[in-house]
C-alpha cells in the first residue's frame, strides 16, 4: 500500500527548511492558540518517544520522505544541544539525545550536512537495542514499496530522498 507524501507534509511541515538569506529576519504570524494548545513540536516529540523503536524510527522515514527538515527545528523536536563542527567539506552535528521516557531508546543522532545550505545529507539514530529488521521494514513498505533497510556492517541504512538514514547501537 503506497502512501501519498502530501499527508505527512501536513504532519511535518512545521519542520521544513525554508530557503533564506542570513541577515534577514524570517517573521511569521501564528495562531497563539495553536502554539499554546497543539503545540506541533510537542506532538511531534510525543510520536517520537510514543511506541516500539521501529515506530520512532518510523516517525523519522516520514518526516525525511516528505520535507527537507531543518535540522535547526529538528533538533528543537528533539531537545536536544547541537554540537556543530566543520571538518574540510563536511559539516557534522552531533546530538546528545535527553530520553524523556523511562526505557531509553536513542543513544545520540548524528548528521552530516551539505555544507552550502546545510541540508542534511546522512541521519545516524544510534540507539540502545537495535530494532526487528523484518518488523521495520514491513512497516517502511507500507509507506512505499521502494523503501527498504539494507544491513551493512552491523547497521542498517536507508536511502530515502536522497539522504541515508542509519540506525546502529
Amino acid at each position: 500500500m503506497q502512501q501519498n507524501k502530501s499527508n505527512y507534509k501536513n504532519k511535518w511541515g512545521f519542520l521544513d527548511k525554508k530557503p533564506y538569506q542570513p541577515g534577514n529576519i524570517i517573521e511569521t504570524v501564528e495562531d497563539i492558540d495553536v502554539w499554546m494548545v497543539d503545540n506541533p513540536y510537542i506532538i511531534a516529540e510525543n510520536r517520537i518517544n510514543a511506541g516500539s523503536i521501529e515506530d520512532t524510527i518510523l516517525e523519522f522515514i516520514e518526516l525525511f520522505w516528505s520535507i527537507e527538515p531543518d535540522y535547526r527545528l529538528l533538533s528543537v523536536v528533539l531537545q536536544v544541544n547541537l554540537a556543530k563542527k566543520i571538518y574540510k567539506e563536511y559539516i557534522f552535528v552531533k546530538a546528545n539525545y535527553k530520553n524523556k521516557i523511562t526505557v531509553p531508546k536513542i543513544k545520540e543522532i548524528h548528521m552530516t550536512l551539505d555544507p552550502e545550505k546545510e541540508y542534511i545529507q546522512t541521519f545516524e539514530l544510534i540507539l540502545y537495542e537495535m530494532p526487528d529488521v523484518t518488523i521495520l521494514n514491513e512497516k517502511v513498505k507500507q509507506l512505499s514499496q521502494e523503501l527498504e533497510f539494507k544491513k551493512e556492517n552491523n547497521k542498517l541504512k536507508l536511502m530515502i530522498s536522497g539522504k541515508v538514514l542509519i540506525v546502529s547501537n
